[in-house]
């Protein structure tokens, strides 16, 4: 709701969760049993556990910023201030959507520190370049001649930004480690170039995968989601596509990334009918809380459902969402693809073996059937 022409998500108490028809927790399934592994592994990922030698996902998160000058692209002190603003910007989201596990630390490297690399934009690949150039080497290079002048000691993530010029627009996440897009560090790598610098929502995706190790969820090529039958999860997750309306992340990226505890998790395993209360994923969350039911398909493959109402990050009308995660799709093949989203009680969607129902639905949360389809 909106106060004092301050917007204050806030969410009134549910009459609904206390409904006496409300499946016990005790007859679920414990949360564990649904944390489906990765079919796909790699240095990103979809599925548990999550990837070793990332970077702590909850706490203070220190990020370290470089400019890096051009001999035909300046960075200027204006530029800088845009770019301060961006990572206010991605505090806060981070600081919300993690509901308060995560403080991201910003630090800018002193003026005389900028890499100056004292060649043209064209010598460094960033004119008339082929699409999907690898940028880890550029990366890689810019940070090795900014440590032989100084230490990046006690950095959990770097991030290397250009000046704005909407001569290329592309960000970058690289993960720590020494994978062929890894940093060959042990902090986590950002690359934000051209009109991509001042874009806070393309460094919170690009977070997702240098900071969570999570996969890009949008399609490489678009003959394969003609193949696949259905739309991945597209702007209903961060990492899916970046939408004016809705950056949130969804509820299964926020699991992976351990934001969302196990007690507000329901696990299902059987098909025997059972009726569950969601709360809205953007309320707080608290030891009471249910943020997303979890069908459990096979052990690399779950159907998730969870409420997606109005929110700070999501500003677009309240729906039950329903998507399937399958990691045996790896990173740009669509791990994630949506089922429906529904907005009207009474509405049913059946996928592989269930047939799920929106029972009721108000601004205080949504009751859910799961019953054989």
């Amino acid at each position: 709701m909106k106060t004092g022409g301050v917007a204050r998500w806030q969410v009134p108490v549910s009459a609904m969760r206390t409904d006496s028809s409300i499946t016990p927790v005790a007859k679920l399934s414990s949360p564990d049993a649904c944390r489906i592994s990765d079919a796909t592994p790699g240095e990103i990922s979809s599925g548990f556990p999550r990837t070793a030698g990332l970077v702590p996902s909850s706490g203070k998160i220190k990020i370290l910023v470089i400019p890096v000058i051009f001999s035909d692209l300046e960075f200027t002190d204006s530029d800088l201030g845009y770019v301060k603003n961006k990572y206010q910007k991605v505090a806060d989201y981070y600081n919300e959507t993690s509901f308060g596990a995560v403080t991201l630390e910003a630090t800018y490297a002193d003026k005389v520190s900028w890499v100056n690399l004292g060649t043209s934009l064209e010598q460094n690949g960033f004119i008339n370049a082929p699409a999907q150039t690898n940028r880890v080497l550029f990366y890689r290079n810019v940070i090795d001649l900014y440590e032989s002048k100084k230490s990046l000691a006690g950095f959990d993530i770097v991030e290397v930004v250009t000046s704005n010029t909407n001569l290329f627009d592309v960000g970058y996440g690289f993960t720590p480690g020494e994978s062929q897009y890894g940093t060959r560090k042990t902090f986590g790598g950002i690359l934000s170039t051209g009109a991509a610098v001042f874009a806070w929502d393309t460094l919170a995706h690009e977070l997702g995968h240098a900071w969570l190790g999570f996969e890009d969820l949008y399609f490489f090529a678009t003959s394969l989601e003609t193949r696949a039958g259905y739309p991945v999860i597209g702007a209903w997750d961060l990492m899916g596509r970046i939408n004016s309306q809705q950056r949130e992340l969804s509820g299964w990226s926020r699991w992976l990334a351990g934001w969302i505890n196990s007690s507000s998790v329901r696990c299902v395993e059987s098909t025997s009918p059972s009726r569950h209360f969601l709360e809205p994923l953007a309320a707080k969350q608290t030891s009471t809380s249910a943020k997303i039911l979890v069908f459990k398909l096979t052990s690399n493959a779950a159907i998730v459902v969870e409420y997606r109402a109005e929110s700070k990050y999501n500003e677009t009308s309240a729906k039950l969402l329903v998507y399937k995660v399958d990691t045996t799709y790896s990173h740009g093949q669509g791990p994630m693809r949506l089922v429906a989203d529904i907005g009207k009680a009474g509405t049913a969607v059946s996928i592989d073996t269930i047939k799920i129902t929106l029972q009721k639905i108000d601004s205080t949360g949504v009751v859910v059937n799961i019953d054989p389809a």
